[in-house]
Parts: C-alpha cells; structure tokens; sequence
C-alpha cells in the first residue's frame, strides 16, 4: 500500500520533541502469522480480553489494534513491546504504568503519553510528550437516528447548526462533530461520563477545527489544539491535545504487505 504526503513512513530514529504531536494510523486486516506475532506481544490481560469477542474478526482487530500500540510506544521508549506496563484509569483510559517508568530509558521516555482509537478496519494512534491527548476514529456508516443523537448530545448551539445542514452534508456533519467531541472527553479521561453537551466544538466545512468553549468558559477552550484526521475513505477522525502551536506529524504503521484499503490522497 503506498501511502500519500499525508501519512509518511516514518523515520528509523523516531525523536518527539516538546512542541509535536505524532499521529499514526495502521490498517488492522492483517495475515494469520502478523496476528500471532502480535498476539505474542500482548500482557495475560489483554490475551484474555481478546478471547472474549464472539466474532473472530473482531478478535483479529483488537489484537493487531493493541499489538501496533505497544510496538509504536517501543520506538519511543526502547526495548520489547511485550515489556510494556499499561495502568487504566477509571474510565478505562490507558497510560504507562510508573513501575514501567522507573525503569525505562531515557527517563525523560516517562513524560510519553498516548492514546488509541480503532473503527471497523484502521486504528490511529497519538503519540506526545507531557500533554493530554484523545483521539477518536469513526466508520462513516449511515446511521437511521442521527437527528436524535445529535439533539440529545450534541450542545445547543452544535445541534442548531448540524440539523440546519444540507441532507447531503448531513452524515459528514455529524461524524466530524461526534468525533472531535469523543477526542476532548477521551483526552480528559473521562470518557463519556463527562457530559457531552457542555463543551462547544466546531464542525462545520468552513470552521477551522476548534473548542469554542468549555463549560461557557472560551479561555478554557483555547487551551486545546485540534485536529481532523480522514485516514481512508469512508473514515473519519480526530485528535485533541493539551496546548497550542503545536506541529502534527502522521505516520503510517508499516507492516510489509498490501490490504485493499485505498489511502485518501492529502
């Protein structure tokens, strides 16, 4: 698969400065041996979740999903992806576990945070240093009750807009919308406990992507970066990031063989 400008292959001596966020995404299709490699490098833990899909494919995607996790963090932090250390917070949202901290090097590799996102085939994955970061991924699928979901999560305002859209513009609206503010509550680490409709995002085809507010607060909103990712066709993505000025790069998860998955030319 050949990727575009968009999504480069990365360099052999990866270095995340201060200011980068580092995005990739990975095609999770993959052949039986890659799977078992990957299943190999996953903690007891994670084996036992992936056993529990009843669907084989679904398996398959969380494995390959969970195993480019952990051999994406090995480029940064060194070492073998089976000895990394996760820890959950309560809202289930993945970091590195301090006893794995203490003991990795360099000790700076301790500031790296991350986070996942997987849909249908692909997953992306954000990589930064010391900052916050959610990310979100969605299969554009029609959905027969957007209305309604959009009425009932989305803020006021967001609503307004996203029901005055064209029928056409109307799915896109939506995903672009849902994905930007699944990416903020997945960067707080609060899932979708936080409240969806108090924070305000901008969606809309001429918007530049933003928080306009938090809890009516606009400074609070400020404070964040945001970014839409449109890995292949038919998905769509986003990530948010403590911070501004920041400098996005993407990557794409290398495996060393073809999927039918055409790239979106950037």
């Amino acid at each position: 698969m050949k990727a575009s400008s968009v999504w480069s292959v990365p360099p052999q001596n990866l270095f995340l400065a201060e200011d980068e966020v580092h995005v990739w995404c990975g095609a999770l299709d993959l052949s039986e041996s890659l799977i078992e490699k990957f299943m190999n490098s996953l903690s007891e833990d994670e084996q036992s979740r992936a056993n529990r899909f009843y669907f084989l494919r679904d398996k398959n995607r969380f494995i390959v999903a969970r195993g480019m996790l952990r051999k994406i963090l090995s480029f940064y932090l060194g070492g073998k992806p089976n000895t990394i250390q996760f820890q959950y917070s309560p809202y289930g949202k993945p970091s590195l576990h301090p006893y794995f901290n203490e003991h990795i090097s360099p000790p700076k590799s301790s500031e790296i945070k991350f986070n996942i996102s997987h849909s249908n085939a692909i997953a992306l994955f954000g990589i930064t240093k010391s900052r916050q970061i959610g990310i979100d991924v969605e299969y554009t699928k029609p959905l027969p009750d957007t209305d309604k979901v959009a009425e009932r999560f989305f803020g006021f305002q967001e609503n307004l807009k996203y029901q005055q859209l064209p029928k056409e513009q109307k799915l896109t609206g939506f995903y672009h919308c849902w994905t930007r503010k699944e990416a903020f509550i997945k960067a707080i680490g609060e899932g979708l406990s936080y409240p969806l409709d108090q924070f305000e995002v901008s969606f809309l085809p001429n918007e530049k992507p933003r928080i306009k507010h938090i809890q009516n607060d606009k400074v609070q909103g400020e404070a964040w970066s945001l970014k839409v990712l449109e890995p292949y066709p038919e998905y769509i993505g986003a990530v948010a990031v403590e911070g501004k000025s920041l400098r996005f790069i993407q990557y794409e998860f290398q495996t060393g063989i073809t999927n039918n998955l055409e790239r979106r030319k950037g």
